[in-house]
């Protein structure tokens, strides 16, 4: 043994033990050196003083001893430690060498549980718990106005954030920014990238500076100053292959030159614009920027707090007189930048964590079963060692070790899984989800993997450390019974079988909701006709078309152009497809009748969109007419059957006005239509439904196309034309209302796809580990069985003894699943569509499938147990 190498100690001494060898030590040398005194003719207390005189400070030397004495114990317990820590790693990986196949499915399965956290963890950190990149994050802000009433949020006008920077004393700086898309020229065909529009002051705010060249001057950013820009640092490589001499340089933006005046830092974004990846290209804030109020943002001043600073601009807000009545019950809040990073997947990436969280913990139960397994071999090696002097702590030590060994094994393979499943989330998210394109393995991500894989070896480990070795010595040399005999190691088996299959059901209950999630979205009954639909969104650019008349006219040449083409039935100019719409907000009132207490209504949705916009959807009028082509005249409105029927019950709609608060103006309604459903949409906020008039004041518009049957390459030639009417108008977008009702529900496919994934990841798991439970519980029993079989029973009756306790055992875990998935998807509500969380048709077939699956795994060792030739199992006895 590497023991013997190490040389003969005495077991260590107390202190009061070494204080007294100590004085017995010096009292020695003195009592030497007064006899040698004597003997030389000195009288006794003469010989004393000189041995005292001789020997020095007496307290001195009793300090150096004992610091002597103390660093060598500590020097000789840090020897030992290590060495024994040395002698315990080198006996560990030997017992996972000489079981490989224990040690492969261990690794693997701690792997894959490690593997999903991390990558998952990976995201949420990202997206939601790593600081901004600027300098003093944590005193940035983004300002909103929110309305108590509806709990809506909106960006602040222009007006209120001037009054706001006038006013408020708790913020130093109030930036405006934008977001949208431009067509970038050159060589080569048009390119349509993300853009972002800032302020001058803006990078002063955040702290940043470009890496080459200089920031926005103020006088750039007014009307008529130069036009100028700032690159994106991936576009200046992809561009301009990252040289120096791009300073200076043209770019044909939108059909005018831009010259490059600086670089942004790489990977420099603003992920509070929520507009996706803005960050390849950076122009002015000019007064009249398309698109205008994406978002504000503002820095508290040292010492001031989030709640100070909502509830200054609320007073602010308050206090003004100059807005409409029905405005006022919104007010200023100064929000985290964090709410809006990643706002669309939040709650989703919150349950995902939860989700690989509970997979990693049936993963430690799994490995925990395993070392209980593999300790009934092990028993009587524990036992002899214990014989020869080993104390339970430090056989404790060595079964953690191994556990520890098992777990960084499997921490560096889930690191490797991790890194290649992150490529696969990023390559299968939705264009929707372009946040997650900057997800990368950082080295939190490292530092939460050895993090994990340390306290799963722990955890896994631990249990099974002290029920190994908490049966007697003599037991275990008489019987060679080991740990997995014992009574408290069958009831923790036992437990965790259980604990596994209860944490499957939840995950199964979970992904099966989605799933039927994704079932109602697909056949949802839209109440239109989206086959051979196309939407075509259009910008015009600002320096050609300058007034609501201009737009107008050019919006008719463009539907006039698209009305030429081959196969067009249906042109129509609209404010937004069917799956987009406005909000209107303020205290729905009716005219000659009040709408009860309980049923009052603050928002409304609406579209605008020209005459022709039902007819162009086959979305069926049910009464009344289509709006006018004219202008002027009372405002009038077509309004869906749901609000109709809510607002005037039992009752004919048309010719009734309501508005929307007291200043509001009135509105008559001319038509009732069918109720319009969005797949992917959670909320209700769309139930009530208006259409109006199309104005054209705005430079950006969305144009309907109806083709007829089986036409193609409609997306080509309408870009075609419009770049041949005029090559400055953009069309960033066109697609058809197929792959946007496709585009609705790539987000909720992605996050079912995601869950089902793991839950399917646990269900395996779970069921390696029931069949384990079985299969070790029928050699175990082994005598047992062929003591029965001698005495008649047949194998139908021994399998229905083994099948038995497997379903046993998996009855109470399915109804601890169907418990816990109660509360537990209730907090999915918020991504559930068309189904309920305690959905009684999932919860059944999951139950369902998760017994039929234990009969399964038990019945491979029922089989086997029912094959047992008796007289074998009595003779190995």
């Amino acid at each position: 043994m590497p023991e013997s190498n190490s040389p003969f100690r005495l077991p260590w001494l107390s202190a009061a033990e070494i204080d007294a060898d100590l004085e017995a030590e010096l009292a020695l040398h003195l009592e030497l050196r007064i006899t040698e005194l004597v003997a030389g003719g000195m009288s006794e207390p003469q010989a004393r003083e000189e041995a005292l005189r001789r020997f020095g400070n007496l307290e001195e030397a009793r300090r150096y001893c004992r610091s002597l004495d103390a660093d060598r114990a500590r020097t000789a317990r840090q020897r030992d430690f290590l060495q024994g820590w040395r002698q315990d790693l080198g006996f560990a990986f030997r017992q996972l060498f000489r079981n490989p196949a224990f040690t492969i499915v261990a690794v693997l399965t701690l792997g894959l549980g490690i593997g999903a956290n991390t990558a998952i963890f990976s995201v949420v950190h990202k997206l939601l718990l790593a600081p901004l990149p600027f300098a003093n994050a944590e005193r940035i802000v983004v300002l909103m106005v929110s309305s108590a009433k509806s709990g809506f949020q909106m960006t602040p006008q222009d007006e209120r954030v001037q009054v706001w920077r006038q006013r408020a004393h708790t913020l130093e700086g109030i930036e405006e920014f934008s977001g949208g898309e431009v067509t970038l020229g050159g060589d080569g065909e048009p390119e349509t990238i993300s853009t972002g529009y800032i302020s001058a002051t803006m990078t002063g705010l955040l702290g940043i500076s470009p890496v080459m060249g200089r920031s926005f001057l103020p006088e750039e950013t007014r009307p008529g100053g130069a036009q100028v820009a700032i690159l994106g640092y991936g576009l200046w490589h992809r561009r301009f292959s990252g040289r120096t001499d791009a300073l200076g340089k043209t770019l044909t933006i939108d059909g005018h030159d831009y010259t490059i005046v600086g670089v942004m830092p790489r990977k420099f974004d603003l992920p509070f614009l929520g507009t996706g990846a803005a960050k390849q290209l950076w122009l002015p804030m000019l007064p009249d920027s398309q698109p205008r109020n994406a978002g504000t943002i503002a820095r508290l001043r040292p010492g001031a707090t989030m709640e100070d600073a909502t509830g200054e601009l609320a007073a602010i807000d308050r206090s003004s007189n100059s807005r409409p009545a029905q405005a006022m019950e919104f007010t200023g809040q100064a929000l985290s930048p964090h709410v809006f990073t990643a706002a669309s997947i939040r709650v989703t990436l919150l349950v995902l964590f939860g989700v690989v969280g509970l997979v990693l913990l049936i993963a430690c139960a799994n490995v925990a079963n395993l070392l209980l397994a593999r300790a009934t071999t092990r028993s009587r090696e524990f036992a002899i060692r214990s014989a020869l002097g080993a104390g339970r702590g430090r056989l404790i030590r060595q079964l953690l070790t191994e556990s520890t060994c098992l777990a960084l094994l499997g921490g560096a393979l889930g690191l490797l899984l991790a890194w290649k499943g992150l490529d696969l989330i990023i390559a299968l998210r939705p264009d929707s989800l372009s946040e997650l394109d900057d997800v990368t393995m950082e080295p939190v991500a490292l530092a939460w993997s050895l993090g994990l894989s340390l306290l799963t070896g722990l955890l896994f480990g631990l249990a099974p450390s002290l029920l190994t070795t908490e049966k007697g010595l003599n037991d275990s040399l008489r019987s060679g019974a080991g740990a997995g005999g014992h009574r408290g190691s069958r009831r923790l088996r036992a437990g965790l079988v259980v604990a596994e299959v209860a944490l499957s059901v939840t995950l199964l209950i979970g992904a099966g909701l989605l799933l039927r999630t994704m079932a109602s979205m697909q056949r949802i009954e839209l109440g239109f006709d989206p086959h051979d639909l196309a939407s075509v969104q259009i910008t015009l650019p600002r320096e050609r078309y300058a007034g609501p008349a201009q737009f107008e006219a050019a919006y008719e040449q463009v539907a006039e152009t698209i009305r030429k083409i081959p196969g067009v039935t249906d042109v129509v100019l609209t404010g937004g497809v069917p799956l987009q719409s406005g909000i209107a907000f303020g205290e729905l009132q009716l005219e000659g009748r009040a709408i009860p207490n309980g049923q009052k209504i603050s928002v409304v949705g609406f579209v605008s969109a020209k005459p022709g916009y039902f007819s162009a959807l086959r979305l069926p009028m049910l009464e009344g007419r289509d709006l006018d082509a004219r202008e002027g005249g009372d405002e009038q409105a077509v309004i869906n059957q749901a609000m109709a029927r809510k607002l005037w019950p039992g009752t004919s709609a048309v010719g009734k006005r309501y508005r929307m608060g007291p200043e509001g103006s009135w509105v008559t309604v001319v038509g009732v239509v069918a109720d319009v459903r969005v797949p992917g949409r959670m909320d209700d906020v769309f139930f009530l439904q208006s259409y109006f008039r199309y104005t054209a004041n705005r430079r950006d518009a969305t144009v309907l196309i109806r083709t007829q049957p089986g036409t193609t390459g409609i997306v080509l030639l309408v870009r075609s034309r419009i770049a041949a009417l005029d090559p400055l108008i953009r069309v960033p977008h066109v697609n058809t209302m197929e792959s946007l009702l496709a585009s609705a529900i790539a987000g909720p496919r992605f996050t079912t796809t995601l869950f089902g994934t793991f839950a399917l990841l646990a269900l395996v798991l779970s069921t390696i580990g029931l069949y384990g439970v079985i299969a070790y519980s029928v050699t175990q029993r082994t005598r047992e069985i062929g003591v029965r079989i001698a005495l008649g029973a047949g194998a139908r009756s021994v399998i229905q003894l083994v099948v038995g306790q497997g379903l046993r055992l998996t009855l109470v875990g399915v109804a601890l699943g169907l418990a816990a998935a109660v509360a537990a998807t209730r907090l999915m509500q918020s991504m559930l569509y068309g189904v309920d969380p305690l959905d009684p048709i999932t919860f059944g077939l999951v139950a369902l499938l998760l017994t039929g699956v234990a009969v399964a795994a038990a019945y491979f060792p029922a089989r086997r147990a029912s094959r047992v030739d008796p007289v074998l199992a009595l003779r190995s006895e």
